[in-house]
């Protein structure tokens, strides 16, 4: 949104008058794509969940939690608009601090339900209710910027109609940016689908224990890249890519040991932990865990360049999911005849090792002038070290999970012990 910059060394404001086309072009956008979103829901997510709702103790208790995600479904595609607004704003740490703030509510919430003994719509409820706390707070967060006012002011009533041109400028990039994300999200969620119809209770149970645990992880570690994208942006704008590559170096520095982090300490305590709070549900098989994890850091990896890549105003998100949704779904329905649930990292490995991490890498250094050992020694080969040593030590039969009877004799002495306290 900025102006071009002068010749006089003067800056100059941002373009409302545009921000506020843009703003509103946005707004009919995402209320299309939210009534498509629901619509789909109806459709192919009922018919994949109509078999295993019906197999429930209560089904009516699932058919209760369908219709939860079905009402909220609506308002939660809604919220990626606010979260753009905000961004685009610059004002990702703020959004970034909320959500860490909601998360960690949905996380506590989900754990008080499951500790009073809750069922499948109890949990699903105690869910929906963040995302509905979550999609109000933006709201209220936009109302309180001092640019919102500026934007409002900039929609005449000429501009409050849906602007045409406005559309086709900002799609050029945009679908290519929808469809790289539609073919990778969707070729994962249905593979995900897949998997949760095996027969194998035990397997159906790991499978989904150990995507909800990565896919918050996933979801917590982008923020340090991510929430630097408008400063990267404004210095690649101006042309100094000094501070460009230690800002992109820093930020992806930070993105992958928040990724690894949590990984290896989920494997070492994860266990422990969900016997400490009583749960029944137990931490996913270590090898799977640990293939899983490296899995995801891999495409990780490849995302954060390809992010940076777009930086450029040159998408080719299109292009990369077409290539990992082929693999990843070639790979995965040749190889779950035979490996069952570990059909998903491998497939994950595959796409990333003969595809993705190669294309999206290739296009960010040829445009920001990266060398491989002298970007990524530092960058992205000392964590992918520590998750290649976790697989080789699960793998070949060594521990690094912390017994859970142990935590519990631990826990148990010390409630002792505070007993013996307060009774001295």
């Amino acid at each position: 949104l900025d102006q071009p910059a002068p010749t006089d060394g003067l800056s100059r404001p941002p373009n409302w008058p545009l921000a506020a086309q843009v703003y509103r072009v946005m707004r009919v956008v995402y209320t299309r794509l939210s009534l498509a979103y629901v619509l789909v829901l109806l459709t192919v997510g009922l018919y994949f969940i109509y078999d295993d709702i019906l197999a429930l103790p209560r089904p009516n208790e699932g058919w209760a939690a369908a219709a939860t995600v079905l009402a909220t479904a609506f308002l939660s595609l809604k919220t990626n608009q606010t979260k753009a607004y905000l961004e685009g704003l610059n004002h990702v740490a703020l959004l970034r601090r909320w959500e860490i703030l909601t998360s960690l509510g949905g996380v506590l919430t989900s754990f008080a339900v499951l500790l009073l003994g809750g069922g499948v719509f109890p949990l699903v409820a105690a869910n929906q209710v963040w995302v509905v706390i979550n999609i109000a707070r933006n709201y209220q967060l936009i109302k309180t910027l001092p640019e919102t006012p500026l934007i409002l002011a900039g929609l005449s009533r000429s501009d409050r109609q849906f602007d045409r041109e406005v559309f086709r400028t900002v799609w050029q990039a945009a679908w290519r940016t929808g469809v790289g994300v539609l073919l990778t999200f969707g070729t994962f969620k249905l593979a995900q689908l897949q998997m949760t119809n095996l027969g194998d209770t035990a397997a159906k149970a790991t499978f989904t224990t150990a995507l909800r645990i990565m896919d918050t992880i996933l979801d917590f570690s982008v923020s340090p890249l991510y929430g630097k994208l408008p400063r990267l942006a404004s210095l690649y704008s101006q042309g100094n890519l000094g501070v460009f590559l230690g800002v992109a170096r820093q930020s992806m520095q930070r993105t992958y040991w928040a990724f690894v982090g949590p990984v290896v300490g989920a494997a070492v305590v994860g266990q422990a932990g969900l016997a400490l709070i009583g749960s029944k549900v137990a931490f996913p098989d270590l090898r799977f865990w640990a293939l899983l994890g490296l899995a995801s850091f891999l495409q990780r990896w490849g995302a954060s360049h390809l992010q940076l890549y777009s930086l450029s105003n040159h998408i080719v998100w299109h292009k990369a999911g077409t290539g990992l949704a082929f693999i990843f779904g070639a790979v995965l329905l040749g190889s779950l005849p035979f490996v069952g649930i570990y059909a998903y990292p491998i497939a994950g490995l595959a796409s990333a090792i003969l595809f993705y991490i190669g294309y999206c890498l290739r296009h960010s250094y040829r445009q920001f002038g990266f060398r491989f050992w002298a970007y990524e020694s530092t960058v992205a080969l000392p964590p992918l070290l520590v998750l290649l040593l976790l697989v080789g030590w699960v793998w070949t039969g060594g521990q690094v999970a912390i017994a859970p009877a142990w935590v519990l004799e631990v826990w148990q002495g010390w409630g002792l012990l505070a007993g013996m306290k307060s009774g001295w």
